[in-house]
């Protein structure tokens, strides 16, 4: 678009297109929610290894879904500790969807599943 001001042509650029504002809120949909969350999902977990891989950093990202499944990402190192029989239970019981995972992991001891 041109505009005349005191005699002088300016160019405006019109509004280039981009990626717009989302409220951080719910999604109510539950197809678009499950889309979003995949897609979240894998972005979270790219960023985390392309942060090992370029930085040399240790990096370790646990995500639980709404209906209780586990996706990880352990770097090099931590591979270690989230094969250990601790994280393992955890994989386990949240796996099963009637056990109320929280109220179990009371029972055990973190510090005795990494010795």
């Amino acid at each position: 678009m041109f505009y005349l001001s005191n005699g002088c042509f300016f160019l405006q650029r019109a509004r280039e297109m981009g990626r717009g504002k989302i409220a951080i809120r719910r999604i109510e949909n539950s197809t678009s929610r499950q889309v979003t969350f995949s897609k979240r999902r894998n972005g979270l977990l790219k960023k985390a290894k392309e942060l090992s891989i370029l930085c040399d950093a240790e990096i370790g990202v646990m995500v639980f879904s709404s209906t209780g499944k586990l996706y990880d990402f352990p770097s090099t190192r931590l591979l270690t500790i989230f094969s250990t029989p601790f994280f393992l239970l955890l994989k386990s019981l949240i796996s099963q969807a009637d056990t109320d995972v929280f109220s179990d992991l009371d029972s055990v001891n973190p510090i005795a599943c990494f010795s």
